[in-house]
């Protein structure tokens, strides 16, 4: 709040610290000297209740916190495909501009980069009939659910000898 002037992110601010509702915490963060610093889950933290006076409200910013564990970056994997379901229960079938237009599922980047992209989510969810996926797939998804498959095969017959490495996107 430089100069006195309120930024788009001072009221998210505002309702993610525990200072502003009177809260002294140590320990957020732990750092090498020279490193990057680290989050350190909250049950680590070191809190002092009411040690000054709040600026918010105690009810306002704890409805404030179970809205935030609801954002994408706090889903895991398997929280984001159960989300899926009640999206094709509503609108009676799956496509990419149902679910990016969706408010209760996460955007197709976020499904591409956690999960591997639709047909992925697709399959882990049982969506479509055998077949379909490589039907409908370009010919870039088909080679790259192809190759899944085959290094899914390889490492379950390694029987434990074979790992995936992913350097990048890439294999």
């Amino acid at each position: 709040m430089a100069g006195g002037r309120w930024g788009p992110n001072t009221v998210t601010n505002l309702l993610k610290h525990p200072n502003y509702i009177g809260s002294l915490v140590w320990g957020r963060t732990t750092a090498y000297l020279g490193g990057r610093a680290i989050r350190m889950p909250q049950q680590d933290w070191v809190i002092c209740p009411n040690a000054f006076e709040a600026i918010i409200d105690e009810d306002l910013f704890n409805k404030a916190q179970a809205a935030f564990l609801n954002f994408t970056c706090h889903l895991s994997d398997d929280d984001m495909l159960e989300r899926l379901p009640t999206v094709l229960r509503s609108e009676g079938k799956l496509s990419s501009e149902i679910i990016q237009d969706s408010r209760n599922c996460p955007g197709l980047t976020t499904d591409y980069k956690r999960i591997g992209g639709l047909l992925n989510a697709y399959k882990r969810l049982g969506y479509l009939r055998p077949g379909l996926a490589y039907e409908a797939a370009t010919s870039r998804q088909r080679k790259m659910l192809i190759r899944s498959d085959l290094v899914k095969q390889l490492i379950e017959q390694s029987s434990g000898e074979c790992q995936e490495f992913r350097k990048s996107r890439v294999f």
